[in-house]
């Protein structure tokens, strides 16, 4: 079992989807640990090609730092911080927002999303190092009550449907 008793920080290889940078969440951690590559493979979209970018494959860079039973995760790309909690060998880092896709007038509403970002993985290693990270990463999209985005839903790009959902699976591992 790894131990998350002590502060410790890696850096790892990821990079998210282009509207997670839309989110304003924490302080930035330090890259003072093991580095680590990521790849992704998206596993699921039921949302389609034309809101979401949502690429079949990715991989970047992220600092991850593991405080007692808290986990702060920022993407060293775009500064993006997430936080979350560690328990044993796994974690959970959540984090939600609303953005608005098109302005309403007095005559119409417009169109607003709340954005659900979920990471749960597992941290492996021996001795209390890490060797590799897993996990899945899924991302949802759900109209917020009194917006209307019938106009988006099937329209070139837009949403296939909505409420949907994105997801990828990861893996990482240390690189020295």
């Amino acid at each position: 079992m790894l131990r998350a008793s002590s502060r410790r920080a890696f850096t790892i290889g990821f990079f998210l989807l282009q509207d997670l940078a839309l989110s304003t969440v924490g302080c930035q951690s330090q890259d003072t640990g093991d580095t680590f590559e990521i790849s992704a493979d998206r596993t699921s979209n039921s949302c389609g090609s034309g809101a979401v970018d949502a690429t079949k494959e990715w991989e970047g860079n992220v600092s991850i730092e593991v405080e007692g039973d808290n986990i702060t995760w920022t993407e060293d790309q775009n500064g993006k911080t997430l936080e979350g909690t560690v328990s044993d060998d796994s974690f959970l880092i959540t984090d939600s927002w609303t953005t608005v896709i098109s302005e309403g007038t007095e005559a119409a509403p417009g169109c607003s999303v709340t954005v659900r970002v979920r990471y749960v993985g597992t941290l492996d290693g021996t001795s209390g190092d890490i060797e590799n990270i897993d996990g899945e990463m899924s991302i949802s999209y759900t109209e917020v009550s009194g917006s209307d985005c019938s106009a988006l839903i099937g329209a070139n790009n837009g949403f296939d449907e909505l409420p949907c959902e994105v997801t990828y699976a990861f893996d990482g591992d240390r690189t020295d």
